[in-house]
């Protein structure tokens, strides 16, 4: 029996260019974090080693200290650790393995650490497991798991131990969300001959036609879920024997959530609800927020709305908030004072006149944007 940790995608050094600041940092940081996570659950669950399917690193040219923080977090995972090179982390003399910094870290650090960057078995029979990694080779459309429709062939594989293959890529089932990706025909793969793949590419956990297609998705989550279904920042516990079927369990790893709300906005008893059950939460320093509003508000309703956008951005690591779909009109009471304002004769004709156009399908937009600058120029 082999028992084993699933990851991958760490993207070890990313920038969260479009994020910036603190909280880019804060991202960055939580990327070496979860590694601490995976050490736990690998001497909790006693799993006899750790499975990366590739991009430990976001670039093929790391800078010395994401290597070297790299090699001190899994330097302490207290088993074996093996990955193969992704399509941002390449294998050969352009990708960061064969940096002379790598080299030198990974020997100070992390001799637990080792890089599958040839397509041939690696025999675990201490572990149960024979290892089929298929390292990225950099060239899109080329499909690293080719190597295995020969397995049925191979007379150099173990027959007692469990075949664990290890691939980076897109599927032809799903394809992954990361340009170049290498494409991965699980169509032409003999089940029977592989009892575990371990995929890498799609930052969310996902199986396919078969449960033991498995993508682990990135343990630290690092972008807002693309639908309901998508689920990040986990790492896969994996139990499977040779011409078994795995058992798999699904740990929490990642610290930093991202949140996508969208909120339907009416009135004040909308905004205040918006207001309570947002600020509420606890751990907002460790939240992102993607906040989508739509509706219709008045004037002032809409002032208590941008109060209570500006204390999300206070509480929360990041706020990201779409306000197209929110319309904002004088309301009624407002729009009367407008109308009906004695001492700015003025004021109250051209309120009347825009009032008019209010469902004028061509300029009504207008008469509603120029009724709230209106509204709030007389208000000063």
């Amino acid at each position: 029996m082999a028992h084993f940790l699933h990851t991958a995608d760490l993207h070890l050094g990313r920038a969260f260019g479009s994020i910036g600041g603190a909280p880019a940092t804060q991202l960055r940081a939580a990327r070496f974090q979860v590694l601490e996570s995976v050490a736990r659950i690998a001497h909790d669950t006693g799993a006899a080693f750790v499975v990366i399917a590739g991009d430990l690193f976001d670039s093929r040219n790391p800078d010395g200290a994401v290597v070297a923080g790299a090699m001190e977090a899994i330097g302490k995972v207290p088993v074996p650790v093996y990955a193969i090179p992704g399509n941002h982390d390449p294998a050969g003399p352009y990708g960061p393995y064969e940096s002379d910094k790598f080299v030198e870290y990974r020997e100070r650090y992390a001799p637990n650490f080792h890089m599958l960057d040839t397509a041939a078995p690696v025999p675990l029979p201490e572990s149960g497991a024979v290892l089929l990694p298929c390292p990225a080779t950099g060239r899109p459309g080329s499909d690293p798991t080719a190597w295995l429709r020969e397995l049925a062939t191979r007379e150099d594989l173990p027959p007692d131990l469990a075949r664990i293959g290890i691939a980076h890529g897109g599927t032809l089932e799903f394809p992954g969300d990361v340009e170049q990706s290498a494409e991965i025909n699980l169509s032409r793969l003999d089940r029977a001959a592989i009892d575990y793949l371990a995929l890498g590419d799609w930052h969310g956990t996902l199986h396919l036609f078969d449960p033991a297609y498995r993508y682990a998705g990135t343990p630290e989550a690092d972008r807002f879920p693309k639908g309901d279904d998508y689920r990040s920042g986990l790492v896969l516990e994996v139990r499977t024997a040779r011409e078994g079927v795995p058992d798999i369990v699904e740990h929490l790893t990642g610290r930093v959530r991202w949140d996508v709300e969208h909120r339907t906005l009416r009135g004040a008893e909308d905004i205040e609800r918006m207001d309570t059950e947002l600020l509420a939460r606890n751990e907002q320093s460790e939240r992102l927020l993607r906040l989508t509003l739509d509706g219709s508000l008045g004037i002032a309703e809409r002032a208590a709305m941008e109060r209570t956008c500006e204390l999300l951005r206070d509480v929360y690591l990041h706020v990201d908030i779409d306000l197209t779909a929110l319309r904002v009109a004088p309301g009624e009471d407002e729009l009367a004072a407008l109308a009906n304002d004695a001492a700015n004769p003025a004021t109250s004709t051209v309120a009347n006149r825009l009032a008019d156009l209010l469902d004028d399908p061509e300029r009504g937009d207008a008469a509603r944007l120029a009724l709230v600058k209106l509204y709030e120029a007389a208000a000063r």
